[in-house]
């Protein structure tokens, strides 16, 4: 029990870790200079993909759309949606997801 503890203790310390180390370097690799705009129906097509994914917490599909959705320049107001997005896939927090698709 005491080993589960430590394991479990020190898991989520790495995590957080991790976690921090993606939001300090993310700005560095973020550009969307030379990415193409993002057509309306593929954006509204992803959107419906992850919510469809998120509700049935299938990370790796979750996962694969905002991969997709990377190839392309957001519009500003997508870009910050589409980042509070990624905030809560980074926390798993499924309920998050659909809540800000459903807005």
């Amino acid at each position: 029990m005491r080993g589960i503890r430590r394991i479990s203790g020190r898991t989520q310390r790495g995590s957080a870790q991790y976690r921090s180390y993606i939001d300090i370097l993310s700005p560095i690799a973020e550009t969307d200079v030379d990415l193409p705009d993002i057509p309306p129906d593929v954006l509204a097509d992803a959107y419906a993909g992850i919510l469809e994914f998120a509700g049935a917490m299938d990370y790796e599909l979750v996962r694969m759309v905002l991969q997709s959705v990377k190839e392309y320049r957001l519009p500003a107001e997508e870009k910050a949606r589409f980042d509070r997005i990624q905030e809560k896939f980074s926390q798993m927090d499924w309920d998050g997801i659909c809540r800000i698709l459903q807005e």
